[in-house]
């Protein structure tokens, strides 16, 4: 069984949500003995085939297409998955941008794969395009997002850190994210942060961000030195005004970290799931209200016992492998009715 994994660059030594999904989900696959290939070669994917031979499945993410693919997609044997991390149309109207062009042309590039494909996978079932797969005749799957990235794609990314580098994160709160992502609110913590002296941030990776006597910015680090730092941090602030399902969310709330959100995009899914310290910012462009939530936090916070919060969040959220059968199940049906055959 011949798998492609179709991005616009090569996603292993890269560190963000969609490259660790996918290889999370790769490693998974290999395990049950599927052949993953990765391309970012425009032939191949219009193909359907490498010099090796064609593919059985071929698997495309959100706007991460070429220019075109609607159009030179050969109708082959191959079994075509397009994966939803997340909504263009949905991101703009978190940021209130609807002038931007480049936005409307990754809602089109996102709108042309899933008409192209056999299967819409999905992180969550309330983006714009999985609910609308069957009306264009696309059959549709949620197969969500793992918590345990770490146990498949451990040492991915660049960025180790020291050693010592989790006890640097103790007595602060953690945020990911760039002074230039509006995304992730960083405008956001900023004001929190010159509101409330006590405030003490650590800053993933950091960039752009303005020194500060009470912010630490990382740099790059791979996924695995940030679960570590997260777990002695004090939680996760993550005030965004869109979001897919973001891991970072699911790996904190895994390790038993609190973690203060805006009801952004999928994280709002989580109430579904009864995981515990997942805690919602009622305003998150109000600095005294975001502060006067952190320091509630962290009074309700005091003699929790994080190990025992761990273990039972991890039993009520997905893990990769859980990710995988999840999308096998879907994907064996098409594999038979179009070649005869399945992936287990």
């Amino acid at each position: 069984m011949r798998w492609l994994e179709w991005t616009l660059r090569d996603p292993r030594g890269m560190v963000g949500g969609v490259e660790t999904h996918l290889l999370s989900m790769a490693s998974c696959l290999e395990k049950r003995g599927v052949d993953v290939c990765y391309s970012s070669d425009p032939e191949v994917l219009f193909e359907g085939r490498d010099h090796q031979g064609p593919f059985d499945v071929i698997r495309t993410h959100g706007a991460a297409l070429p220019r075109r693919h609607l159009f030179r997609v050969r109708r082959t044997a191959s079994v075509r998955i397009h994966t939803l991390h997340g909504s263009s149309l949905g991101m703009m109207a978190g940021l209130r941008e609807w002038h931007r062009y480049t936005h409307f042309k990754a809602f089109y590039r996102e709108l042309s794969g899933a008409l192209r494909a056999d299967l819409v996978a999905s992180i969550h079932g309330a983006l714009l395009l999985h609910r609308l797969s069957p009306v264009v005749g696309s059959p549709s799957v949620v197969i969500a997002n793992g918590w345990d990235a770490g146990t498949h794609v451990p040492h991915a990314g660049p960025g180790g850190g020291p050693e010592s580098w989790p006890d640097l994160w103790k007595d602060r709160w953690a945020f990911i994210g760039r002074l230039w992502d509006r995304v992730k609110g960083p405008d956001r913590v900023l004001s929190a942060l010159e509101f409330d002296d006590a405030l003490r941030l650590v800053a993933i990776p950091g960039e752009g961000l303005p020194d500060h006597e009470r912010v630490l910015k990382t740099g790059f680090l791979s996924p695995a030195m940030i679960r570590l730092g997260l777990a002695s941090s004090r939680g996760l602030l993550l005030p965004s005004r869109f979001e897919g399902l973001p891991l970072v969310v699911l790996e904190a709330l895994a390790a038993g970290v609190p973690v203060l959100a805006s009801r952004a995009g999928g994280t709002v899914r989580l109430e579904q799931q009864a995981v515990e310290g997942l805690y919602w910012l009622e305003d998150p462009d109000h600095a005294q209200g975001f502060c006067s939530q952190i320091r509630r936090i962290e009074e309700l916070e005091k003699g929790t016992d994080r190990a025992a919060r761990a273990l039972r969040n991890q039993r009520r959220l997905w893990t990769w492998e859980s990710c995988t059968q999840r999308l096998i199940e879907a994907v064996n049906p098409i594999l038979q009715r179009k070649a005869g055959k399945g992936v287990l």
